[in-house]
């Protein structure tokens, strides 16, 4: 899966997002933020081949970690000579807009993208499963986080999934109503 890999280093340089080098071993943040972004990106529309399953931190490929050792040399300088497309860079510019430019993001990396990964997995398994569903499922599976972070990751994942043609004024206010009360 060189090409795939190659793919998320070019998406993490392109948002300049470092991951601490494989061969130290206290690197399971570094892991864990390199599972969920790839999931999300893979979710939101980005070309890869890795396929994900449920596990105790959320989605979660085993060949996406076997890369992540396998290519270490690349990891810490994000060496990579994948060139985005155009199409990557409006998926990526999205999700920098809508989930890592987030105030949540700035102060709960791990926390909000394990919760928005976990809920796009909900959401991807049963797409009819409603906010408040979504909320005690992702709740059960993940205790530790806040019912704050999970409720905006919600209104996040609704924002980021949905096309903007369904996005209805009070689908909006809601959101808005949400994000004034991370500050």
């Amino acid at each position: 899966m060189y090409q795939d890999f190659m793919k998320i280093l070019a998406a993490l340089k392109y948002w300049n997002i470092s991951l601490d080098d494989p061969s130290f071993q206290n690197n399971f943040q570094s892991r864990k933020i390199l599972q969920k972004i790839t999931f999300i990106s893979q979710t939101l529309g980005i070309n890869m081949k890795y396929s994900f399953s449920l596990y105790k931190h959320g989605p979660y490929c085993s060949t996406l970690t076997d890369d992540y050792y396998y290519y270490h040399d690349n990891v810490p300088k994000m060496s990579t000579s994948y060139k985005l497309n155009k199409n990557e860079k409006i998926i990526f510019d999205n999700m920098d807009r809508d989930i890592l430019s987030h105030s949540i993001y700035e102060k709960n990396t791990v926390e909000f993208l394990e919760a928005i990964a976990t809920i796009m997995y909900f959401k991807k398994n049963d797409m009819a499963l409603m906010d408040d569903e979504l909320f005690e499922k992702t709740k059960a599976s993940k205790p530790f986080i806040s019912d704050r972070i999970i409720t905006i990751a919600i209104n996040t994942v609704k924002q980021v999934m949905f096309k903007p043609e369904y996005l209805t004024k009070e689908i909006q206010d809601e959101i808005d109503m949400w994000d004034k009360a991370d500050d």
